[in-house]
């Protein structure tokens, strides 16, 4: 019945856009689906002039089939190359990219020449990163590990307990650690996300006491000192970077942004000539947000994150490689049908999106809801005719359907056939009894 009622819904919307064309005396647009060019200003985020290999969405006329992502570089990037591919994919955030970059082409030569050589790598290049939730840490760090073809681990730091407590301590992380980064006695070189690492604060009560202990147990490890289980695990080869919003850092970076009550506070608030600094990272801002100053201590790089607005969120949608926009695009196109948006579409897209508090991950929230029918009846689309889907200014905020243009003869993806076939055939994964650690 639910089918039914979605089929009977679409074929409204088709028949009232019809309806309009005669009307108007105009013919009805329509592209076939594989085409480059669209129409009436819309966007097209597949089609680029020269078509990177790593992680790009196929260029019109490519095979619809799933696309891989070529393996990591034959020989470590510079830093300016890692920036460079790191743009690709994630908006913004140009110190703190310069500074990861280096800190990771650092840390991996150090390992290279540690192999070659048998020094000792010494811990120098710990990273901490503040920014708001969505603002893009995680996927930066996951954009990064792939790159440069190293594990990205995470450790979830807002149930970590004290050695000798209960629930999972940082020995129970090692031994992990230990059995997934150690083979013939050598750790593998790996960046370990400590995430929502200002959650380990010492906010002055009772959990707060818990909390520095925890980071007190972190000191060794961060330091470069053997442990595990077996004590085969090297630290000093696995690069450190914390994560966290850190909420409240920003009034203790600077103080006139605290709340006061008067008229004077008002004025205060406004950044000098209206526009917004963004102040620098110091360990003593972290301090006093409630870390111990031995565990800051440990970090020798720190970066705040670019704060998200109206025009970043546009810049997203399209402008990267790795954007969730261009992942549901991409998706219909394997189902054979055409999605495209109009600048205005994609404007609005990014004004609804900044009005949820998470971040840029309110455009798979908005997506989802506005592609939601379509998604459903997706594999359905091609045998109904359906080749290309318009989105327009009005059909975003719900005013009307969206455009739909039909062709004949559209074929079923065989690739995808195959790998919807390979889907029902998978293995189940094996059981995990750890939810403390993860890869990306």
């Amino acid at each position: 019945m639910v089918r039914d009622a979605n089929v009977a819904r679409l074929a409204k919307c088709d028949t009232a856009i019809d309806t309009d064309y005669q009307k108007s005396g105009q013919p009805r647009r329509f592209r076939p689906a594989g085409g480059n060019q669209l129409v009436g200003g819309m966007t097209d985020p597949t089609h680029h002039p020269n078509p990177s290999p790593i992680h790009s969405v196929p260029p019109s006329g490519a095979s619809n089939g799933v696309q891989k992502s070529t393996t990591k570089p034959d020989l470590l990037p510079s830093p300016q190359q890692i920036v460079e591919h790191l743009d690709r994919h994630i908006i913004g955030h140009r110190s703190a990219k310069e500074m990861l970059a280096t800190a990771c082409y650092n840390h991996l030569l150090s390992c290279a020449i540690a192999d070659m050589t048998g020094d000792d790598v010494w811990p120098d290049n710990h990273v901490i990163l503040a920014g708001n939730s969505g603002s893009g840490k995680s996927a930066m760090l996951t954009v990064l590990g792939r790159h440069l073809g190293v594990p990205v681990i995470e450790i979830d730091c807002s149930n970590l307990s004290p050695a000798g407590y209960r629930g999972t301590n940082l020995a129970n992380i090692y031994s992990d650690l230990e059995e997934r980064l150690v083979e013939s006695g050598v750790t593998r070189p790996a960046l370990l996300i400590w995430e929502e690492i200002d959650k380990l604060r010492d906010a002055g009560d009772e959990a707060g006491r818990y909390r520095r202990m925890t980071q007190t147990d972190a000191l060794r490890y961060l330091d470069g000192a053997t442990c595990g289980s077996s004590g085969s695990l090297n630290p000093s080869r696995i690069l450190s970077i914390g994560c966290g919003a850190f909420g409240g850092l920003d009034r203790i970076q600077n103080p006139e942004l605290a709340p006061r009550i008067g008229f004077e506070s008002a004025h205060k608030l406004a950044a000098p000539n209206g526009r917004n600094t963004q102040p620098s990272l110091d360990p003593e801002h972290l301090v006093k947000f409630g870390l111990i100053t031995e565990f800051v201590g440990r970090f020798s790089r720190f970066a705040m994150l670019d704060p998200l607005d109206q025009s970043v969120m546009r810049r997203i949608i399209t402008d990267s490689e790795s954007s969730v926009f261009r992942r549901k695009v991409e998706h219909f196109r394997q189902h054979n049908v055409r999605l495209s948006f109009t600048d205005e579409a994609l404007d609005v897209v990014a004004k609804i999106a900044m009005e949820h508090p998470v971040g840029a991950r309110g455009l798979r929230l908005i997506l989802n809801r506005i592609l939601a029918p379509w998604e459903y009846q997706l594999p359905l689309l091609a045998a109904m005719g359906i080749a290309h889907i318009e989105y327009t200014k009005a059909a975003v905020v719900g005013l009307e359907c969206p455009v739909i243009h039909h062709a004949e003869g559209i074929k079923n993806n065989e690739t995808l056939l195959d790998v919807r076939h390979k889907a029902i055939q998978s293995e189940p994964p094996e059981e995990d009894d750890g939810d403390d650690i993860s890869i990306f």
